[in-house]
């Protein structure tokens, strides 16, 4: 098994990042007016927001780290979880381990697929 070594604090803080930028392009894109915050838009669509910010995270990383069991959904599921805090939203304590998996298993299949096809010659 192949160990990420990250601690949670460090992994709340990406995420917020990638949150703000994801945030800031839907503004941009009037799917929000100018003056909400992260902090006061529907939980529905802060969880569309941090799920994103989790693919585009998770995307970022070494293709190889896919190719071996890792601890990543835990890592992802403990930093969503501080975000309850950092965020100020209680519903984010819900957010459990199943839920990472099925983003880091999607990116895996994804990998898999483009490992097996080839399509990454055709660049």
């Amino acid at each position: 098994m192949l160990e990420i070594k990250i601690s949670v604090t460090a992994a709340a803080n990406l995420l917020i990042y990638r949150m703000r930028r994801e945030f800031d392009a839907r503004k941009k894109l009037g799917f929000f007016s100018p003056g909400c915050e992260l902090s006061n838009i529907p939980y529905k669509n802060l969880l569309e927001i941090t799920e994103s910010a989790i693919f585009d995270l998770i995307m970022l990383l070494p293709a190889e780290i896919f190719l071996k069991k890792n601890n990543l959904a835990p890592i992802i599921a403990n930093a969503v979880r501080t975000l309850s805090k950092d965020i100020g939203r209680e519903e984010f304590i819900l957010y459990d381990i199943r839920s990472a998996e099925i983003i880091v298993n999607s990116v895996c299949r994804l990998f898999e697929s483009s490992h097996r096809n080839k399509s990454y010659l055709n660049n």
